[in-house]
């Protein structure tokens, strides 16, 4: 399975507007001139490129050992973007950490950790405070959790391209839960351009291809094998 990039194409939008400049040329006056600068104005902020995948071959995984996933963290704070409304996508707010972001947002991402694991072979189970304190008598030996240490969300309404905008930043770090020894660690950034207006929808989006760029990696792969 190779993950892979797609983009809106905006040939049909062009037409139109190719069409509309015609009729005016052709003098319909004033308000055909409006219109098609009004429609400009939508194709230009409707029409960036809508990064859905990233072009990363996952390796992966042929053991039976099960992985402890920790829960995501979250070490950004305050203001990460911001919202944008109207034909010339006018900032209205900003996107806030524990306002009107919910600070439960990471629960998402780790949901999307796990099924994108699941998906490249490894035997997953969420991570609990027993398996911690009793890593052996539960049968885990190797645990897996990810921090978002940066991240950026812009979001637009459905005048200027009906999407969420979103780069972050995640690191993962892959640890020996009987030694206590953290194996591996490293950052990855991920970014995307989800539907909608939803911060959280465009977070979880650019976070999936955070993972999959971790799951490419061989020295990820190699570290995550090490216990099979």
């Amino acid at each position: 399975m190779r993950y892979h990039s797609s983009y809106l194409c905006c040939v049909d939008h062009w037409k139109v507007l190719l069409y509309l400049m015609a009729i005016d040329k052709f003098g319909r006056g004033i308000k055909m001139k409006y219109t098609v600068i009004m429609f400009l104005g939508l194709i230009l902020c409707a029409c960036g490129p809508t990064i859905a995948v990233v072009d990363y071959e996952p390796v992966r995984n042929t053991g039976t050992e099960s992985i402890a996933i920790v829960q995501t963290q979250n070490a950004t704070m305050g203001s990460v973007g911001a919202h944008h409304d109207g034909v010339l996508a006018i900032q209205k707010y900003t996107w806030v950490i524990g306002s009107n972001i919910s600070t439960t947002f990471p629960v998402v991402v780790t949901d999307v950790l796990r099924n994108e694991m699941s998906m490249v072979g490894y035997d997953v189970i969420n991570m609990t405070t027993t398996m911690l304190t009793s890593a052996m008598e539960e049968g885990l030996s190797l645990s897996i959790g990810a921090t978002i240490v940066s991240m950026d969300v812009d979001t637009y309404s459905a005048l200027c391209g009906n999407k969420a905008n979103a780069t972050l930043d995640m690191r993962f770090d892959v640890t020996d839960l009987v030694s206590g020894e953290v194996l591996y660690t490293e950052t990855f950034q991920g970014t995307a351009s989800a539907s909608g207006s939803d911060p959280v929808a465009g977070i979880s989006m650019a976070a999936q291809n955070a993972i999959r760029a971790f799951l490419a990696s061989e020295l990820a792969s190699t570290t995550l094998s090490g216990f099979n």
